[in-house]
């Protein structure tokens, strides 16, 4: 049985090529890797959990983790996409 974070912390466990399809909260343009983050850490609306970087300086921000969606919503991106997850670490003890 998976149990959900509660307690995220501030660094992020990077998954190259690796992304989450159709659970975008929030996505920008023209924005670095590191600002990427901050809004991921920064964001109030929802708790963010995972930053999705793309090397076009494409920011895509979810409230979900690998662990969280259906397994087919986790996908390996194709060398061209260029696309990595940053997901937060957890805090918790399990």
């Amino acid at each position: 049985m998976r149990t959900e974070c509660t307690t995220l912390g501030s660094n992020f466990m990077e998954f190259p090529y690796r992304y989450l399809a159709n659970h975008n909260q929030e996505t920008s343009f023209s924005t670095p890797l590191d600002d990427c983050k901050d809004a991921c850490l920064a964001a109030t609306s929802y708790t963010c959990r995972t930053a999705e970087f793309r090397v076009d300086d494409y920011c895509l921000l979810s409230d979900e983790t690998a662990l969280t969606v259906d397994p087919a919503d986790y996908r390996t991106a194709t060398s061209s996409t260029n696309i990595t997850s940053f997901q937060r670490t957890c805090l918790d003890k399990f």
